[in-house]
C-alpha cells in the first residue's frame, strides 16, 4: 500500500512539475483507482480552491476516480 501511495504522489507532483517531469513516464494507474485529494491551504482561498478544481478534472480525465472520504480511497496523501 506504501508503494501505491508514493507512485499516485509522484504522479501529482508530475502534474505541477514543469518540463523535466514531462518528459518522464507518469506511473500507470490500475483503472477504477480512487484517490482523496486533501483541501488546499494558503492565504488566498481562491487561489486554492482553484488549484483543487483543477487537479481533480486533470486526475478525472485521465481516469482516476476523486472521492470525497479518505475511507473510500485507494490512496491518500500522506504529510511530512
Amino acid at each position: 500500500m506504501r508503494k501505491l501511495i508514493v507512485s499516485v504522489l509522484l504522479f501529482v507532483v508530475g502534474i505541477f512539475g514543469g518540463e523535466r517531469v514531462r518528459a518522464q513516464t507518469a506511473p500507470k494507474v490500475p483503472s477504477g483507482f480512487k484517490v482523496f485529494v486533501n483541501p488546499l491551504e494558503g492565504s488566498n482561498r481562491d487561489l486554492a480552491n482553484m488549484l483543487s478544481a483543477e487537479l481533480i478534472t486533470h486526475l478525472a480525465k485521465h481516469g482516476i476516480a476523486v472521492v470525497e472520504s479518505v475511507d473510500d480511497a485507494d490512496a491518500v496523501p500522506v504529510r511530512g
